[in-house]
């Protein structure tokens, strides 16, 4: 499984997703599209109100966009973004206390406010794995292969503080993330919501 990624080689500028999430989540958008049409056909054959099926195919893909296909971690030249389910977490390089993944991606900002990624899961394994740097782990051979985890988000974000520390970065103690409402995610779940109500009101 490949992080999807928009990057440069050097780790930064890049959009980390598991590829389950997107395949599900677009699986699922096109199961909803193909009901919503045949439940649409079967409405006007018996002379009812389409705007009903319509509207709940609506709001099953409003869910899945919020909950597989939106979430992400944008890692750039200047801070870690967290597209979560409904609030988005921007953390500058100079807010970024540490980096964990114990359940999930987790960045915890220079106030000590722990931000975890509902995109990036942290890695559950049934073996004994040796001790091995993340981020070579995520760099060396078998790249292609490597799925998104938070072990090996973990590595790409460390090694871009290092290289912005090395740059001339400096940390700011005490300093929050940057937490706000998603309207990304709100806007299409609130109006697909409303579009239900109003269908169910008018059939």
């Amino acid at each position: 499984m490949r992080p999807r990624s928009d990057s440069h080689q050097d780790g930064v500028d890049r959009t980390f997703r598991t590829l389950p999430a997107r395949v599900i989540g677009l699986g699922l958008v096109v199961v909803c599209v193909v009901m919503g049409v045949l439940l649409t056909r079967g409405e006007q054959e018996r002379d009812l109100s389409v705007l009903t099926p319509i509207a709940v195919m609506a709001l099953v893909i409003a869910v899945v966009w919020v909950v597989l296909l939106r979430p992400c971690v944008r890692l750039s030249r200047t801070g870690i973004h967290l597209s979560n389910l409904v609030t988005d977490v921007d953390v500058p390089f100079e807010h970024v206390a540490r980096i964990g993944n114990r359940w999930a991606l987790e960045v915890v900002d220079t106030a000590g406010r722990t931000h975890s990624s509902w995109a990036v899961p942290a890695r559950r394994d049934y073996g004994l794995r040796r001790p091995i740097d993340s981020y070579a782990e995520a760099t060396q051979k078998g790249r292609a292969r490597e799925s998104v985890h938070a072990e090996h988000v973990r590595g790409h974000v460390e090694h871009a503080v290092q290289r912005w520390q090395m740059e001339g970065g400096r940390t700011e103690e005490g300093q929050p993330a940057r937490v706000r409402w998603a309207w990304s995610a709100l806007g299409p779940l609130a109006a697909t919501l409303v579009f239900l109500v109003v269908a169910l009101l008018a059939g």
